[in-house]
């Protein structure tokens, strides 16, 4: 019967009218709908307008002759038709409305305003009148109407029958005689009314549609609402079905219906999807033949890598073999070169003496193209560095150049050396730019005619802007046979010998490959010109780096650098004596003669200790817990980033000061040691001066954070310490001490304890981030909740002693005039008197 709630309860309490039917069911108006209580079964129905009632809002209740209820709302009569189901006894209800176009004197009716005659007529009062009417002679009408189509609109426009919309004839004919209504994908905005053959009060026509293919259920149009609109329906074939219900709520029981087709673009049409399938076929097959050439092409290339391993490997054979003969020649070279220059020394026959001298010449020269092929194997495996060394470039090149007087002379060839400045000391690699000039002279020589001149030119070139450094310029001049401009780009690559050769001096290639590779490990460039009128001209440029300027940039004195440049050795010191008292400093560096300079420049103000790699130095850390380290990035084992990682992640550690030097400018590598925790970072070279003021600033700024623990009662962690780590420990210090207070057997063991840090450890880290010791720590947190207690509550000095954990008041009195300047009872007396400083609010 209607709607059943399980709940057992009433639609609202704000009841309108009870009234009971001759069934027994007790039906309850309420301002919320309507309630029938069956009191057999104990079950409460609930009806709304959703159910079929005119209004929520109930006024009257009566029942009629025929047993069948009238009910008035504030918007018409429900008459509701009870039948009953002989088999389950079940109630189910049906609804027959009516409004003003039926008759009502107004659509609103008076509370409780109902009444039944003797005769059964029925009276129901409203605002602008009664109703009066016997249910008996009410007839109905059952006739079921019929719908028809009755007119067809796209975008809002009437579609007219042959009429064409953007090339689509929609309707040949009437609405009602087409079997189906195409539409083109684009028109997807169309409506389609309708009419019912009702006569009868046709304004109470109700209308309900569905459209297969879109929705399953029969929806119902608004009041007077003879259409129904879609939009962007995808594309496909649909049935609009649509019937009416008359005046009296009779349906009718077929629906009219039409056929509608929307067509598919022609992404989505038949013709798209075959060329769809071509293309995905013709995709595959392209696929399958780009798979298989590429299978044929890595096979290829696998064949060209295997067979240019196999070259490789047989070259690498070939070169190993040759440096290793060229390795055991060096020891039967030296067993005859250095005999023979005593036998030299002392054979007297000129004639013998010329003949060892040949001799001498060919083992040298044997020599030097033995090393000259131990230099080609090192530049073919990158095994060439840079051995700096500091001197005068000028005499080097001199002497270099008088090696080849005496052949020069041989071959009646004029050589000249000419220099724009008589000395220039600089920083470079003697060897190589001895085996450069070698290789440059020797082949002038070579290839110029009797009677030729080779000139060798050296010119300092100043420094041009801020991109331009100064450089030397070296030109080697000669008058030989020259260089074909096409042999130009290739006479630096290796094993390449010009199409003009010296059939007396057979090469090797290997020689101009060799200056190439020397000229770019130092920095420099090589150029190669025609001499006019004949011979060739090689031009060489090097950056001049002056010991001065690598001395004021890393704050090294000229002496030391010089010693460290020229390879000169100190005699080695051991290692500074601890202090006891002083700043101690750690030095890491993996390079003895940095921190040989670092000790020097640093023990006269500071106690010292040295670690080579960052291994070393955490173990030294460890033992001496240094108060700064001063450490180098890159090392060997555990380079400086991890270094300063594994101390600022150490509790007992994590408190010292770490500065960090490197040769590296970027500010990537100075963001990555900053977000490690260390304290600074310096970039080499460095200016002593303000190397020392950054170390001194660090100590500081340690002794002010000291002074703040010392002259503030409240003592604010974060203000006294430098890492997060440190505040966590002095934050659970001071707790353990508050919390112990008044325990006056609490020490420095159980502090030891509680904190899960060694006493060796508390006191280095203790003692360096409040400059007090343990046991002082304790005591200063006692003395300042004194000093609050002397101030805030009215205890007796003697009191407060006990309280804050002191066994004699004279052994408090006594640390308290030395912490605050007065004894206990002056400062209660003078509070107001007492300095800023000490009169802080306490923890």
């Amino acid at each position: 019967m209607g709607n059943r709630k399980g709940d057992q309860s009433f639609t609202n309490l704000n009841v309108n009218q009870v009234y009971e039917d001759s069934r027994g069911l007790i039906w309850v108006g309420t301002r919320e709908g309507l309630n029938i209580w069956d009191p057999k079964q104990d079950k409460i129905t609930q009806l709304y307008k959703s159910d079929g009632l005119t209004d929520n809002v109930i006024s009257g209740i009566i029942e009629d002759n025929q047993h069948n209820m009238w009910i008035t709302t504030s918007n018409g009569v429900s008459n509701i038709i009870i039948h009953t189901d002989s088999k389950t006894n079940e109630y189910h209800l049906s609804f027959v409305n009516y409004s003003e176009v039926d008759g009502l004197q107004s659509h609103e009716f008076n509370l409780r305003s109902v009444f039944k005659s003797s005769d059964g007529e029925i009276l129901l009062g409203g605002t602008n009148g009664f109703n009066i009417f016997n249910p008996e002679n009410i007839r109905y009408n059952t006739s079921q109407p019929k719908v028809l189509f009755t007119g067809l609109k796209l975008f809002n426009e009437d579609v007219l029958v042959g009429a064409e919309y953007n090339g689509n004839k929609i309707l040949s004919s009437e609405l009602n005689r087409v079997e189906e209504v195409t539409f083109k994908y684009g028109q997807n905005v169309f409506s389609v009314e309708f009419s019912a053959m009702n006569y009868v009060l046709p304004e109470k026509t109700t209308y309900a549609y569905m459209l297969e293919g879109f929705n399953t259920d029969w929806l119902l149009t608004d009041h007077g609402v003879h259409s129904v609109t879609y939009t962007n329906l995808a594309p496909g074939k649909y049935t609009l079905r649509v019937k009416a219900a008359n005046s009296d709520g009779f349906w009718s029981e077929e629906s009219t219906a039409l056929q509608i087709r929307i067509k598919p673009p022609f992404w989505l049409s038949a013709g798209a999807y075959i060329f769809y399938a071509f293309l995905l076929i013709s995709i595959l097959l392209l696929a399958r033949y780009m798979i298989i050439r590429n299978e044929q092409q890595k096979f290829k290339m696998k064949q060209i890598e295997l067979e240019a391993q196999r070259k490789h490997e047989m070259d690498e054979m070939k070169l190993r073999f040759f440096t290793n003969v060229s390795h055991e020649l060096r020891t039967p070279l030296t067993l005859i070169i250095s005999p023979l220059e005593n036998m030299m020394k002392s054979v007297a026959d000129d004639h013998q003496k010329h003949q060892l001298s040949l001799i001498h010449k060919n083992a040298i020269r044997l020599l030097n193209m033995v090393n000259q092929l131990l230099d080609f194997r090192k530049s073919d495996v990158n095994e060439h560095s840079l051995n700096l060394s500091y001197g005068d470039i000028i005499s080097f090149l001199k002497n270099s150049f008088t090696y080849f007087t005496e052949y020069a002379e041989k071959k009646n060839i004029r050589l000249t050396f000419f220099s724009s400045v008589d000395e220039l000391r600089m920083v470079f690699d003697e060897d190589k730019m001895r085996k450069i000039m070698m290789n440059l002279l020797s082949n002038a020589i070579k290839f110029t005619e009797k009677n030729g001149t080779v000139d060798v030119l050296v010119k300092l070139l100043p420094k041009n802007g801020e991109t331009d450094p100064e450089q030397i310029e070296i030109r080697i001049i000669d008058t030989g046979i020259g260089i074909k401009d096409d042999e130009k780009k290739r006479i630096f690559e290796r094993f390449y010998q010009g199409k003009t050769k010296n059939e007396d001096f057979p090469g090797s290639g290997i020689g101009l490959h060799i200056v190439k590779e020397f000229v770019s490990i130092c920095k420099g460039s090589i150029e190669v010109y025609d001499n006019a009128p004949k011979g060739s001209l090689f031009l060489l440029q090097f950056p001049v780096d002056r010991l001065e300027y690598i001395a004021s940039h890393s704050g090294v004195p000229r002496e030391n650098q010089h010693a460290a440049l020229t390879g000169e050795e100190h005699g080695g010191e051991h290692e500074e004596a601890l202090e006891s008292e002083g700043t101690r400093i750690l030095l890491v560096d993996d390079n003895d003669d940095f921190r040989d300079f670092m000790k020097d420049t640093l023990k006269k103000e500071f106690t010292l200790l040295e670690a080579s790699n960052g291994k070393e130095a955490w173990s030294k850390i460890i033992e001496y817990s240094p108060d700064i380290i001063i450490s180098d990035v890159m090392m060997p084992e555990m380079d400086g980033y991890e270094l300063c990682e594994k101390v600022k992640n150490d509790v007992r550690t994590s408190h010292i000061p770490l500065i960090l030097l490197t040769a590296h400018t970027a500010q990537e590598q100075e963001l990555r040691g900053l977000e490690t925790g260390a304290d600074d970072y310096i970039t080499k070279p460095f200016n002593l001066d303000i190397f020392l003021l950054r170390i001194n600033k660090i100590l500081e700024l340690r002794s002010y954070r000291q002074d703040r623990f010392k002259h503030q009662i409240e003592i604010e962690p974060a203000e006294i310490t430098i890492t997060p780590l440190d505040e966590k420990l002095i934050k659970n210090a001071i707790k353990l001490v508050e919390e112990n207070i008044d325990d006056s057997d609490f020490s420095v063991e159980k502090l030891n304890k509680e904190l899960g840090i060694s006493r060796v450890h508390l006191y280095k880290k203790l003692t360096s981030i409040t400059g007090k010791s343990p046991i002082e720590f304790i005591r200063v947190i006692r003395l300042k909740r004194a000093a609050q207690l002397l101030r805030e509550s009215q205890l007796t000095v003697s009191e407060i002693s006990y309280q804050v954990g002191f066994n004699n008041p004279k052994t408090f009195s006594k640390y308290f005039k030395e912490e605050f300047d007065l004894l206990p009872s002056q400062y209660q007396q003078n509070v107001s008197e007492a300095p800023r400083t000490n009169l802080a609010d306490p923890l």
